[in-house]
């Protein structure tokens, strides 16, 4: 910890040097979560500028001469704004034109492992205010970015547009992950190379959008990404309603990140005094593809959005394709047979499954346990007495049937270890019977599973 305060203690120092000797800037600041880093400057006109979002590594210095307004963080609507405004709103009086301004900025630790920065912007002719809040998870490069809007006006005033997030990315080339999709067909993934213009992504259900798009995309920069290879930006909107993700690659080959609920239909009347908060929005990034962003995302949601992640989970069962509509206790009990005894102790596992079945309600004797493992005449007519008149049985003796030569009998087992070029695993409390040729993938499954 003494370290990391070192660090940044050092950074601000070096940033405010460059401040003072650059006539252009009134304040430089960043905000870094691991490997992830925005880094903001106020200048001489106090609007609030961004100057660099993605490797936290990339030292970023403040331009010799102002920047355009494409540049501003959280561009408003009107007076001059040439790019797809973030913030719109008509005023009481009927002005739809809005200047936001530097007011301050502050932050602090909420836990060990995450900090929240609040950045204040205010217009200087109405008394009308938006705060950014940035919280970052620095174990996970993670940053959760949401606004308020409030005002003191004397009436209501009309909020169109109120994006969660306006970064802007600097790359050679920018390639597009989606998901998108219909019934049966969902999260279909898809990719294109961004080209100059605005690309849309959008929702107007009202509702979940998981049969037309999803509100989360990954975004390769300088080249398309591979699993484990290449440089990515992933963001995911915590919002079930209608969303809209603009993709806005400037003639400068800037490309604007503007993300939050869709303004269609959201027209919003905000009373004296009220506040308006806007779904937040997660981004991480990755110096090793989509791979590694998309355990980064797991990890968060793991510790920090998932309850009781720790804990067993309930089995759900989907009846919609064997009952639609039509159902009740009964039929679902009889949508499935039994169960197979795959490792481990057959007698304690049988036992559990006819307690199992007790508890719910589902009278064991018309269900069946298959025991199929290392079984031999012995274990067969052991387990038979065991459970015999309190379950269905049967038995799979395979190789000690087949192979009774004298000899000792072949283990012939053939396990799938990839899939769509992505690793796959196969976790046994018999080591011998696991199986994983990636280790950076079973050092993760070890870690989600506690193992």
């Amino acid at each position: 910890m003494k370290n990391i305060l070192t660090t940044c203690l050092f950074l601000c120092l070096l940033l405010t040097v460059h401040a003072a000797d650059n006539p252009n800037v009134k304040k430089l600041f960043t905000v870094t979560s691991g490997e992830l880093k925005l880094t903001f400057m106020v200048g001489m006109d106090n609007r609030l500028y961004q100057l660099g979002f993605g490797d936290a590594a990339r030292e970023v210095e403040p331009p010799a001469k102002m920047p355009s307004r494409e540049w501003e963080f959280l561009p408003p609507y009107g007076n001059g704004v040439l790019t797809e405004s973030a913030i719109q709103a008509t005023h009481v009086d009927g002005n739809t034109s809005t200047e936001l301004h530097y007011t301050g900025h502050r932050t602090e630790a909420l836990t060990p492992g995450i900090e929240q920065t609040v950045i204040s912007l205010k217009d200087p002719a109405y008394p009308f205010t938006v705060d950014i809040y940035i919280k970052c998870y620095t174990d996970n490069s993670m940053m959760e970015i949401w606004n308020t809007v409030t005002h003191n006006e004397k009436g209501k005033v009309i909020l169109h547009r109120f994006a969660s997030a306006a970064p802007v990315v600097k790359a050679k080339e920018y390639w597009l992950t989606q998901f998108s999709g219909n019934y049966k067909r969902e999260a279909t993934l898809n990719e294109e190379r961004l080209s100059e213009g605005v690309k849309i992504l959008d929702s107007n259900l009202g509702i979940r959008a998981h049969q037309m798009r999803i509100p989360s995309f990954i975004l390769s920069l300088n080249g398309p990404a591979k699993e484990n290879e290449g440089e990515v930006l992933a963001a995911s909107l915590r919002w079930s309603g209608s969303f809209q993700f603009a993709f806005d690659v400037d003639w400068n080959k800037n490309l604007r990140l503007l993300t939050g609920m869709n303004p269609l239909g959201s027209q919003y009347n905000l009373e004296r005094g009220g506040t308006f908060t806007t779904p937040a929005i997660l981004y991480t990034y990755s110096k090793r593809g989509k791979g590694e962003a998309s355990r980064r995302f797991h990890r968060w949601a793991m510790a920090n959005a998932i309850r009781d992640a720790e804990k067993d989970r309930p089995v759900l069962l989907n009846n919609w394709e064997a009952t639609h509509c039509d159902f009740d206790e009964d039929r679902l009990k009889q949508l499935f047979d039994g169960a197979r005894h795959d490792s481990g102790n057959p007698f304690e596992w049988g036992e559990h499954l006819i307690e199992h079945y007790r508890k719910n309600r589902c009278d064991p004797k018309t269900k069946t346990l298959i025991f199929s493992d290392m079984l031999d005449f012995p274990k067969v007519i052991s387990l038979y007495n065991a459970f015999h008149g309190r379950i269905r049985l049967g038995f799979g003796i395979g190789t000690n049937l087949v192979n009774d030569l004298g000899i000792p009998a072949l283990q012939n087992v053939i396990k799938l270890i990839r899939c769509n070029d992505q690793p796959v695993a196969k976790l046994s409390d018999d080591p011998i019977k696991s199986m994983c040729e990636d280790e950076s993938y079973l050092r993760y499954l070890k870690s989600v599973f506690n193992i």
